[in-house]
């Protein structure tokens, strides 16, 4: 007997469009359940207009997110003093100094409140941590 390969899916909760494509395909965040399995995973990928075809995408636990989401800040904040760096004179050790303190309190940064992606209508919407 054959084995089913039918990939389901339900997307429980849309968080917002990444992108958009000149076809009209979006690249969204959502949280979606694979196949009847809880709990919802986030996802991203290109979805058409009627999310009745996809792309290949990534999914990922919460912990997962959780650690992305902590990852891009501390990238963000290394950036921001490197910014900062370039338009103060001052010795390049203070600078480090900054750097490795931000670096070690990534992990207690919450997100910013201002922080925003474009939910399916394309519009500013907060996200959702």
């Amino acid at each position: 007997m054959p084995r089913d390969t039918r990939i389901t899916y339900e997307i429980r909760e849309h968080l917002g469009v990444i992108g958009k494509r000149s076809s009209g395909w979006r690249r969204e965040l959502n949280l979606v359940c694979w196949n009847g399995k809880e709990p919802p995973k986030y996802d991203i990928r290109d979805w058409d207009p009627d999310h009745e075809h996809m792309s290949r995408g990534i999914t990922l636990f919460e912990d997962e997110m959780q650690m992305l989401f902590r990852l891009l800040q501390r990238h963000n904040n290394r950036r921001a003093v490197a910014r900062a760096g370039d338009a103060v004179s001052g010795p390049r050790e203070e600078m480090e100094g900054v750097e490795t303190a931000l670096s070690e309190a990534g992990e207690e940064i919450s997100a910013p409140a201002d922080l925003s992606v474009l939910d399916q209508a394309g519009q500013e919407a907060a996200v959702p941590f």
